[in-house]
C-alpha cells in the first residue's frame, strides 16, 4: 500500500513539475515574441501558460501586450485616416471647396481624438511612437487646425461663394490655409509604426 502511494504522489509531483517546466517555456518563448513585435503569437503562448496554470504576474503580461496591440490597432487606423485626407483632399488641386474642407477636418478630428486617448507611458516601441507624434510640430499645428472654427458655416460659405466676390475670396483663403495644413498632414500620412509591428 505504502508502495503504491509512493508511486501515486510520484506521478502527480512529475506531472506538477512537467507543467511548471512547460509553464516556463511558454512564458519564455511569449516573452521573445513580444520583444520582436509577434503580440498574436505572444498573446497565444500567454493563454496556453494560463490554461496550465493560473498566475497574477502572468495574466499581467497578457493584458499589458493586448493592449499594446489594441495601441497598434488605433494607431494605424488614425495614421490611415491622414493618409485618406492626404489621398482625397490635398492631391486634386490647389482650390478646396469649404464643404470639402471641412469633411477632411471632421475626419482628422476623429483621429485625432483616437490618438489623444492613446495611453503614451507605457516602455513599448509603439507608445514611444505615439510618444513622439504628440510632441512632433505636424501633430500640434494639425491638432490646433482642427481645434478651431475655421471650418465653421462650411456650407454657407459655399453658398455665399456663388453670389459674392468677398466670400469667394474667403474661401480662396481657406483652401490657401488647408493646403498649407496639408503639409503636416502629410507628413503624419508618410509616418510608419514600428517595423517590428508590421505582421500584427
Amino acid at each position: 500500500m505504502k508502495k503504491l502511494l509512493f508511486i501515486f504522489f510520484s506521478i502527480i509531483l512529475l506531472s506538477a513539475c512537467n507543467n511548471e517546466a512547460e509553464v516556463a517555456n511558454y512564458i519564455k518563448q511569449a516573452d521573445t515574441y513580444r520583444e520582436e513585435g509577434r503580440l498574436v503569437d505572444a498573446i497565444s503562448l500567454y493563454n496556453k501558460a494560463l490554461d496550465l496554470k493560473e498566475d497574477s504576474k502572468i495574466r499581467e503580461k497578457l493584458n499589458e501586450t493586448e493592449k499594446e496591440k489594441e495601441t497598434i490597432e488605433k494607431t494605424q487606423n488614425a495614421l490611415d485616416i491622414f493618409k485618406e485626407v492626404d489621398t482625397y483632399y490635398l492631391q486634386d488641386s490647389d482650390y478646396v471647396s469649404p464643404v470639402k474642407i471641412k469633411e477632411a477636418t471632421d475626419k482628422l478630428r476623429d483621429a485625432i481624438d483616437e490618438i489623444e486617448k492613446l495611453d503614451d507611458t507605457k516602455q513599448t516601441d509603439i507608445s514611444e511612437f505615439v510618444k513622439n507624434l504628440k510632441e512632433s510640430s505636424d501633430y500640434k499645428q494639425v491638432k490646433n487646425y482642427v481645434e478651431s472654427n475655421v471650418t465653421d458655416d462650411a456650407e454657407t460659405m459655399e453658398s455665399l461663394a456663388f453670389l459674392y466676390e468677398d466670400f469667394q475670396v474667403l474661401n480662396e483663403v481657406g483652401a490657401s490655409l488647408f493646403n498649407i495644413i496639408g503639409v503636416n498632414i502629410s507628413n503624419i500620412a508618410n509616418m510608419e509604426i514600428p517595423s517590428k509591428y508590421k505582421e500584427n
